[in-house]
């Protein structure tokens, strides 16, 4: 091998950088990094078409606790549950139901994730829900996306409006102002 990089010093060179450049192209996000990706950010199993439809959610902190949903936009079920978790593996204890379990996972970028999601988490034997999720990697779009949901969910004329200590509702709502508890 040496002898060959001595003699075809040109050759080698353009070999090993196609060689990098098929690693860096094909290769996952690093485990550090695929660790980080599954935290602080929303889990959808699907873009949420209607008020009414119901999707699964998973939420997982940086504080080791997370919670599952199975809901609508506005009603649902849930359930809290500590976590453990390294660049292959999430081991869950739900405190409600004493279910301990372990699952792998994998998250990708560039998948064939709906839009405007651009990062999948696979679990292969996921507690509840389907085995695939889709997440916004950037803080900036997952927001905006959020307030898109709320917004097409949400008619207009029934949009509250902070003022002072209550909620005022648009002025054809018969209350007017609703106290905070």
């Amino acid at each position: 091998m040496a002898r060959f990089i001595r003699k075809y010093p040109l050759l080698a060179a353009i070999v090993f950088i196609l060689l990098w450049i098929g690693v860096v192209k094909f290769c996952k996000a690093p485990p550090v990094e695929q660790e980080k990706l599954l935290l602080e950010r929303p889990w959808f199993d699907r873009r949420p078409s209607g008020p009414n439809e119901k999707f699964h959610l998973w939420v997982w902190t940086a504080k080791r606790a997370g919670v599952y949903q199975h809901r609508t936009l506005f009603t649902g079920e849930f359930e809290t549950f500590f976590f453990l978790h390294d660049k292959e593996r999430i081991r869950f204890l739900f405190p409600a139901s004493k279910k301990r379990m372990e699952t792998a996972y994998t998250i990708e970028e560039a998948c064939d994730a709906p839009k405007p999601f651009d990062l999948c988490l696979t679990m292969e034997s996921p507690p509840y829900g389907p085995k695939g999720y889709f997440s916004i990697r950037r803080q900036e779009e997952m927001e905006r996306f959020l307030e898109t949901l709320r917004t097409e969910a949400l008619p207009s004329t029934i949009e509250p409006k902070l003022e002072g200590e209550g909620i005022a509702l648009p002025t054809p709502f018969p209350f007017g102002l609703l106290p905070l508890p």
